[in-house]
């Protein structure tokens, strides 16, 4: 079968016309179709892991070249016959080239509907070189005047048996007929020394002779030998007319290059891959393209032609058990014998034999990408896979290739459009910066909540069509729905006469619908690349930003991607400790929670409260109903109205009374700057049990605090810590050494308010209710958190018993 592809697209390779028939020409192709051939397999033998590896001339590749090689015209033979051997080397060093660079993965990511319409446009290239082989007044598929002389009724026993035969090896085949006595695996051959069987029994019984049979066109217008002259395949340069030079330095030449290097790299590593994966062995692809371009480079400075490994033919040879390296020598001493032989082969070789064989590979080219594809296509690649095959008959290669890579560029650039930006966007009603707020300033910022919103960015690489999205998400923004919370149940509607949030200690208001936010918070964390269409596509986002009033704040961005934007010469704003109120540049935080907290403040900013009064809700229910049992002027009543909006909202049993209860075991410190509230142990509990340390002597359990007035942080140090649920929380948080996990400022000196608990909830209700305890113990971080004040301070603190 390698030796039948080597002959069959040799014999392509020189165009002919009726001045310049170049029969010589013709048959010189055909050994050189045949070198190829004992090349390949001899490159094979050297180094190949594919043992069972049948090498042939590459299809695809031939046919480029010979597409080229016809618009020199048959006038210039000995120019094609020194630039093929060129072109092969060129397009060796090419191949070796990828594998040395370990590319062939990235090769054989080539867009499937180029690869589709080029392979399916070689089918029909094929079938058009077939008929040319058979018929020589056959010229062109879309050319009419070809079928009148393709339908002439002295031509049809020219091509017909041929096409006939290549179109039931194809049935046969596709249909996976099995014939008694022969192996599918061996149907082609058989039905190829059938064909010439049949042939020279016609001849025998007719009485035609070889040179009556060549007079009619049926066998291929070479005289038999008188002796082997396969040499003549290295003397022809010397006895050719001389070679044109001035072809060598057309830029059609040099793109005829590119584009059949490109075909058959990808070619070999389709081969190869499709061999590895069939077979189910593991092989170095990088090595195997070197060894190809190695073997290529050889084929061409022996004047032969681009070859590469056939998947078909190998993994029908792995079937059948040839394996291993004595297969590869009976394969190079097979393919040496038929090279040397190969002019008397010729010479009695019927036309209809590689006609049929050209036949064949048409229709499965084309079956495949044509007829199989309509499966797993979308209807535009299909219509794309056709227009590819017209203009590879039409107009040749290159324009086809060019169209390919162009439409599939749009598709692609039109898919990637479609894959979304932004992985999620969450309000300021529900994300909050590691600030405490006082408990009417957490209420006014949730009742603003809607303002202000944080996208987070899902992609590492943004270009102006992922921009375009963000533009479009800002222009359609009052479309978007908004988080909303929804109360407890049991919450009284005389209290609470909005919706509250779904978490503790808080008792927050619902957010509020708005057209547009006032901020939003643009995180730009795993964005690593940013294509110079997408910086310049920042500034139309941040014109519809600014037409809609609202400042964009970009956060966690990667420092080449602010060194590009710089460069560009976007505005953009560092911020230092506060929002600027007239902000039309881009603004720049370090982190999201910097943001948060910066937008926190802008709000708060807005609207200052006269001394005594509260941001958010007025609370004065709440007040007469705890008047009664509680003082209402103390320092702790902030405290009692965080812990009365909890548990009635939780425990039908609850009632206020309870809380004059838990004043014994509360007390206010007066601590200095820089003085430690708490710290966590450094020891742990003998047995070694998950949350041992939440049952430690007293002096060691971690308090529950809020703060009065002043400031406080909360700093994350683990210690070491080991149990997996402490590590998960902090890879959660992305928390390191030092940081400040939790802070808060009062600077008010009027008012019953306080900032708090500092994230001991876990160990609160662990210990209050100890059905809890199991619960809340196999994840509580809180225990490797730091307490630090950051200047003047009072604490309301329990000491967990």
């Amino acid at each position: 079968m390698g030796a039948t592809d080597g002959l069959s697209l040799g014999g392509l390779l020189f165009p002919s016309s009726p001045t310049y028939p170049n029969h010589d020409y013709q048959a010189l192709g055909m050994s050189i179709g045949l070198l190829t051939t004992l090349v390949a397999n001899a490159g094979s033998l050297m180094g190949s892991e594919i043992k069972f590896g049948v090498a042939g001339a590459s299809i695809p590749t031939v046919i480029i070249l010979a597409e080229y090689f016809k618009t020199l015209g048959p006038a210039k033979c000995a120019t094609i016959y020194t630039m093929a051997a060129i072109c092969t080397v060129l397009i060796g060093g090419c191949v070796w080239l990828v594998g040395h660079l370990r590319l062939a993965r990235l090769v054989k990511a080539c867009p499937f509907v180029i690869y589709g319409g080029f392979m399916a446009g070689t089918g029909a290239v094929l079938l058009q070189y077939a008929l040319n082989l058979m018929t020589p007044g056959f010229a062109s598929l879309v050319e009419l005047g070809s079928y009148t002389c393709l339908f002439e009724l002295k031509c049809l026993h020219e091509w017909l048996p041929g096409c006939l035969a290549g179109i039931g090896m194809f049935t046969l085949r596709a249909r996976n007929v099995k014939l008694p006595y022969i192996s599918q695996d061996l149907l082609i051959p058989s039905i190829l020394l059938a064909e010439a069987g049949v042939f020279f029994l016609w001849m025998l019984v007719s009485g035609t002779g070889l040179e009556a049979a060549r007079g009619q066109g049926l066998l291929f217008p070479v005289q038999m030998p008188q002796h082997p002259v396969f040499y003549r395949i290295w003397t022809q340069h010397w006895q050719s007319e001389p070679v044109d030079w001035q072809e060598f330095l057309s830029p059609t030449f040099w793109l005829t290059v590119v584009n059949a290097a490109c075909i058959s790299a990808l070619t070999a590593v389709m081969n190869i891959f499709g061999t590895a994966s069939s077979t189910q062995i593991r092989v170095d692809i990088d090595q195997e393209m070197m060894l190809h371009g190695i073997y290529n480079m050889g084929s061409g400075l022996l004047s032969g032609l681009s070859a590469n490994m056939v998947m078909s033919f190998s993994i029908t040879c792995r079937t059948l058990g040839a394996d291993g390296q004595q297969f590869q020598i009976l394969l190079f001493i097979f393919s040496c014998l038929v090279f040397v032989s190969g002019d008397y082969v010729v010479a009695v070789l019927p036309k209809l034999l590689p006609g049929s064989v050209l036949v064949w590979l048409s229709l499965e080219l084309m079956a495949f990408w044509v007829w199989d594809s309509l499966r797993f296509l979308r209807a535009y690649e299909y219509c794309l896979v056709w227009v590819m095959i017209l203009m590879y008959v039409i107009l040749g290669t290159a324009p086809m290739m060019l169209f390919g890579f162009i439409s599939v560029a749009g598709i692609v650039q039109a898919q990637l459009a479609t894959i979304p930006v932004l992985g999620s966007r969450q309000t300021l009603g529900k994300l909050r910066s590691p600030r405490l707020h006082t408990t009417c300033d957490r209420e006014y910022l949730n009742r603003v909540g809607s303002q202000a919103e944080v996208w987070r960015l899902r992609t590492a690489y943004l270009y102006f069509a992922s921009m375009r999205q963000i533009v479009q998400a800002l222009e359609h923004f009052s479309q978007q729905r908004h988080v909303s919370y929804r109360r407890h149940p049991s919450a009284g509607a005389d209290d609470f006469p909005l919706d509250l949030p779904e978490f503790s200690f808080s008792h927050v208001v619902s957010c509020e619908a708005r057209a547009h936010p006032e901020y939003i918070i643009l995180d730009l964390e795993l964005v690593s690349q940013m294509e110079s269409t997408a910086i310049s596509a920042f500034q139309e986002v941040l014109s519809v930003a600014n037409e809609l009033g609202c400042s964009l704040i970009l956060a966690n961005v990667d420092e080449s991607v602010y060194l590009q934007m710089r460069s560009f010469g976007l505005p953009i704003l560092d911020l230092q400790d506060q929002i600027p109120t007239d902000a039309s540049a881009l603004l720049m935080a370090n982190t999201v929670e910097d943001a948060l907290e910066m937008v926190e403040d802008a709000f708060l900013r807005k609207y200052q409260p006269a001394p005594g009064h509260c941001r958010g809700h007025t609370h004065f229910g709440i007040r007469s109903k705890l008047a009664s049992s509680v003082n209402p002027c103390s320092p702790l009543f902030g405290v009692w109205l965080d812990f009365h909006v909890w548990l009635e909202s939780s425990y039908e049993s609850y009632k206020p009374e309870l809380l004059a209860q838990l004043e014994p075991f509360l007390e206010i410190r007066h601590l200095k700057q820089n003085d430690l509230l708490y710290e966590a142990p450094h020891f742990r509990h003998s047995h070694g049990a998950q949350g041992a340390w939440m049952t430690e002597a007293a002096e060691c359990r971690v308090p529950l605090v809020w703060l009065l007035q002043g400031g406080v942080d909360h700093l994350w140090n683990p210690h070491s810590e080991t149990e997996q649920s402490v590590r998960a929380f902090q890879d959660m948080h992305r928390l390191t050494p030092k940081r400040p996990f939790e802070k808060a400022r009062i600077t008010e000196t009027t008012g019953s308010w306080c900032a708090g608990p500092f994230s001991t909830m876990r160990a609160f209700l662990a210990q209050t209710v100890p059905w809890l305890r199991r619960c809340s113990a196999a994840g509580a971080p809180w225990h490797t958190y730091r307490h630090r004040c950051q200047h003047s301070s009072h604490f309301a603190a329990r000491e967990v018993r």
